[in-house]
């Protein structure tokens, strides 16, 4: 990697562990307003609706709405985009601080999964899509953008074989409609 590309990695990973104190603090923050309002039984469920409204954004069962980048992929008439191009750009938004995804309308959570039954059909979450690929990513726009878009990120590797397109703006994405069932998790 290159010097300046080393300063974008090392400035994004600051952000992040950053972003991961601010977070820390919000929870000891949280937990100390409990512990005041543990007398007033309204202030206690006020606190408790408004982490479970964190909560289910976090889970993908809400709609959410956001600062993020729209991307758009299409195949060429040479190549066609696979379901393991598709994983390893959601990886790479992940990666990047990306808090809320979807392809083509299917929201991405802990649950989902991409898989390619039979080329070219593609499906996520169960419902087959196909190109073009609309994948929607809310969160920091600038790191979204050049975690793509550094030497031999996703754009720089796959840009040469598909039409890739990123814009950015506010963006809706809409909430995980399969199921959030855990039939093997104890506890």
């Amino acid at each position: 990697m290159r010097e300046t590309e080393l300063k974008e990695t090392l400035s994004a990973y600051k952000t992040n562990y950053q972003e991961a104190q601010e977070e820390i603090k919000a929870v000891q923050t949280r937990i100390e307003e409990y512990k005041q309002n543990e007398q007033s039984e309204e202030a206690t469920i006020a606190l408790l609706e408004k982490d479970i409204k964190e909560i289910n954004m976090k889970l993908g069962k809400t709609d959410v709405y956001g600062e993020g980048i729209t991307i758009t992929m299409e195949n060429t008439s040479e190549s066609t985009i696979t379901y393991i191009e598709l994983l390893q750009l959601i990886n790479e938004l992940q990666l990047a601080g990306a808090e809320a995804i979807s392809i083509n309308g299917q929201r991405i959570v802990s649950m989902s999964y991409i898989v390619e039954p039979k080329s070219p059909i593609i499906e996520v979450n169960g419902e087959r899509i196909s190109a073009p690929y609309e994948i929607k990513a809310i969160g920091d726009t600038t790191h979204l953008q050049s975690a793509l878009s550094i030497k031999g990120g996703y754009i720089d590797v796959y840009g040469k074989n598909y039409t890739i397109n990123v814009k950015t703006g506010n963006i809706t994405i809409g909430k995980y409609t399969g199921k959030l069932t855990l039939d093997y998790v104890k506890e």
